[in-house]
């Protein structure tokens, strides 16, 4: 199958899901006011440049985009909550309001500083960032993405800034390596790394949260999350998709990604709840995959 044909596909399937998951909204939107389907929307984000090169980019959400999105959950009447205080309200799921979601960034681009923080402070919205720590204060940027001036990695400055105002920040591993590559003690070599990092930019607060790079299934999201645990890491996103409920584990928790072309309908829906479908189907996808791929 040639690569165009198979972006063909891609987009067709995307569209595909998005058109059922909006179609199921209003459904959604009505199981939402019974008291025992109480669920949180945590938001995962990427990039947020205005850069004309990166408009084709899936992983980054353009500035007014993602102004717009800020308004709609203040017209909604969510509550934003930073990842830690969400964990921490999980101890008294029944006392959470109906509507609160989260927001979050994975990798720490400078662009997030430059745009979406601006946009989270004039709202007053907490937010929490995941940082691959190896790369801060790099000009040259993350390795993978070096083309863009907007995508080089925070400086320790601008995180001091962004802290000022509410920001946190933890883990999204040292290397931004393939944790479903990696043997435990290469993981335990890595957070460590991590953790080290961090703490002279952060204070004490590394070991509290993290968010694995490129996602972690199976047997290796087994052996990852006890050396977080050993690492004692409270809590940790792995890439499973969905929404967090009361019994959701802590150290799997689920979030819905972002995309650049996130439409008003489709991001309403995500917020909704009407995605979760798709989580149940992702999360069954990449566990049937591990398993063929390393056994159990």
């Amino acid at each position: 199958m040639s690569p165009q044909v198979r972006i063909v596909l891609k987009r067709a399937a995307l569209l595909a899901i998005d058109f059922v998951s909006v179609c199921l909204a209003p459904l959604y939107w009505l199981w939402g006011f019974l008291p025992s389907s109480k669920r949180v929307c945590v938001l995962a984000y990427h990039k947020t440049t205005p850069e004309a090169s990166a408009r084709r980019d899936e992983w980054n959400v353009h500035p007014e985009r993602f102004k717009h999105q800020i308004a709609l959950l203040k017209r909604m009447g969510f509550e934003v909550m930073s990842a830690s205080q969400l964990v921490k309200a999980m101890d008294d799921w029944g006392s959470l309001p109906r509507r609160v979601v989260s927001i979050t960034f994975d990798d720490g681009y400078h662009n997030n500083f430059a745009h979406a923080f601006p946009a989270l402070k004039e709202a007053k919205m907490p937010a929490t960032f995941f940082l691959a720590s190896a790369y801060l204060d790099q000009e040259a940027g993350f390795p993978w993405q070096r083309e863009l001036v907007e995508q080089r990695p925070f400086t320790r400055r601008e995180i001091g800034a962004m802290r000022a105002e509410g920001i946190e920040f933890f883990s999204h591993s040292h290397s931004h390596a393939d944790f479903s590559k990696m043997s435990k003690s290469e993981m335990k070599r890595d957070l460590r790394a991590s953790v080290e990092a961090l703490k002279p930019v952060i204070g004490g607060g590394p070991h509290a949260g993290f968010a694995c790079p490129f996602g972690v299934w199976g047997p290796a999201a087994d052996s990852l999350i006890q050396v977080l645990k050993e690492e004692n890491f409270a809590w940790a996103f792995l890439g499973r998709w969905g929404l967090v409920k009361a019994n959701s584990t802590r150290y799997d928790l689920p979030r819905l990604t972002i995309y650049g072309g996130d439409g008003t309908l489709v991001f309403l829906s995500k917020i909704i709840g009407s995605f979760e479908w798709l989580g149940i189907v992702h999360y069954a996808w990449h566990r049937i995959r591990s398993r063929a791929a390393g056994g159990d």
